[in-house]
C-alpha cells in the first residue's frame, strides 16, 4: 500500500512537472 501510494506520489509530480513546461512554453509565446 505505502509503495503505490509513493508511486502515485511520483507519477503526480512528473505529471505536474511536465504541464508545467507546457504552461511555461505557452506563458512565453
Amino acid at each position: 500500500e505505502r509503495a503505490r501510494r509513493e508511486r502515485d506520489a511520483f507519477a503526480q509530480q512528473e505529471f505536474y512537472a511536465q504541464t508545467g513546461v507546457l504552461a511555461g512554453q505557452a506563458v512565453q509565446h
